[in-house]
């Protein structure tokens, strides 16, 4: 939609984990009005320790769980 030049609107919900949703509106907002940010947590942030412990805008996704999903259960029509 940024390259049609037209006024937007970001709207959202949801999101099982606060820390994280704001991470992702933080970069998704940054990309719609263009201004790049960098990778880093600012300190002055009010809720800085909720964001580590390595207080970074990307996570790092944990791959500790089994993903109990069969392709069955995935590929079936509910």
């Amino acid at each position: 939609m940024k390259s049609f030049d037209v006024p937007m609107i970001l709207v959202g919900g949801g999101g099982y984990n606060v820390p994280n949703v704001a991470r992702c509106w933080a970069y998704e907002t940054s990309i719609c009005v263009g201004n790049k940010i960098d990778g880093n947590i600012p300190v002055t942030e009010p809720f800085y320790d909720y964001y580590g412990p390595d207080h970074k805008l990307h996570v790092t996704p944990k791959s500790n769980y089994d993903n109990k999903n069969t392709k069955d259960e995935l590929h079936s029509k509910v």
